[in-house]
């Protein structure tokens, strides 16, 4: 599986964005990665993302690398007190656009056609 974990709160991961769902009145994302294991299976990881400029950019199927860090899992209940749940959350905070080596010979050729 192509997780690494870059300290102790920190990783990255390659794959393809399997799913977008945005909420919390378009403040915020859940992203869904499906990332290959070295088993040829894959695993589907699943994060927020709360920069939403970047929103419409980002589409199901794309393939990206995603850097991000571990986040608590916490909320306040109704008598004003904090509440701590079992699991943490993985909150991605940049995503680089890879491009599809089609895409990359596709490119590549247009730039050479235009400089001539």
């Amino acid at each position: 599986m192509r997780l690494n974990i870059l300290s102790t709160n920190s990783f990255y991961l390659r794959g393809r964005i399997v799913a977008l769902n945005i909420y919390a009145g378009g403040k915020a994302m859940n992203v869904k990665v499906g990332v290959e294991n070295s088993n040829d299976s894959s695993v589907i990881v699943n994060m927020k993302y709360f920069n939403s400029e970047l929103f419409g950019l980002l589409k199901k199927g794309m393939p990206v690398i995603v850097h991000g860090h571990i986040g608590g899992n916490s909320y306040v209940d109704k008598d004003g007190v904090r509440r701590y749940r079992d699991s943490n959350d993985l909150i991605a905070d940049c995503f680089e656009i890879i491009e599809s080596k089609t895409e990359t010979k596709k490119r590549e050729l247009e730039e050479l056609y235009d400089s001539e």
